[in-house]
């Protein structure tokens, strides 16, 4: 939660809270750091911690509501603004940077992180998740596209989207393996749902249509490395 001082419209102190709904009870927790001015994404882990970043101040974070213990860490390259983040089902969290063309593991042991550089100039990437599989998706904000990165073998694939380069995908969830994610450079926005095995998309929005889009992809050897190809198939069809 992040609140300004009365008076000080100019002012903020950053802080993560806790609201217990039966007392009604609010328990804040005060950054260490007064870098750290915008707690921003929230996601728990299986044993209770609370990982969390935030964009503006470049850092990401953990909170042990336990003992109050808060840990944090910031970005070796300037205004990489991480954002969205999951953890994943070793217990691993992931998160987003929506200041250039990343993804980035955190060791939950030692905070330690781990960067995979995205292929493609443009990428800046808003959310994520992770699915039962391992697999990573996330939206290409900057570029209008979904993305898929594996973890095991470094691999990384991009579709575009239906509405196009400037249809900013947002937010993401895999539901049952089924990707869903909503484009929020529409108007209304549109939500999109991509099925993986068959690589289609059926869109909804202001009217019902399938599409299936042209894709771009990337393939790396090593998830650090972005010495990548990148191809761009012709359209198929689409029906309204």
């Amino acid at each position: 939660m992040t609140r300004a001082s009365p008076g000080t419209p100019a002012t903020r102190t950053a802080r993560s809270a806790r609201s217990i709904p039966q007392t009604g009870k609010v328990t804040e927790y005060k950054m260490p750091d007064p870098a750290a001015k915008d707690p921003h994404t929230a996601v728990f882990d299986k044993k209770g911690i609370l990982w969390f970043t935030l964009q503006n101040s470049n850092m990401v974070g953990r909170l042990d509501p336990a003992t109050g213990d808060i840990k944090l860490v910031t970005m070796k390259t300037p205004d990489s603004k991480p954002y969205g983040i999951k953890i994943d089902a070793e217990g691993v969290p992931w998160f987003a940077c929506n200041g250039r063309p990343c993804l980035v593991k955190i060791d939950p042991a030692t905070m330690e992180l781990t960067e995979v550089a995205l292929p493609f100039a443009g990428t800046t990437v808003r959310r994520l998740d992770i699915a039962d599989d391992g697999m990573i998706w996330y939206v290409n904000s900057g570029r209008g596209q979904l993305g898929r990165y594996n973890p095991k073998t470094g691999e990384i694939k991009e579709w575009q989207s239906p509405s196009g380069p400037k249809s900013h995908p947002y937010a993401i969830v895999v539901v049952d393996g089924i990707v869903w994610y909503n484009e929020s450079g529409q108007r209304p926005d549109a939500l999109v749902r991509f099925r993986s095995r068959a690589r289609r998309r059926s869109r909804a929005g202001r009217s019902r249509r399938a599409a299936s889009m042209p894709a771009s992809s990337g393939t790396c050897a090593r998830p650090a490395k972005a010495t990548c190809s990148s191809t761009r198939a012709a359209p198929t069809a689409s029906s309204w």
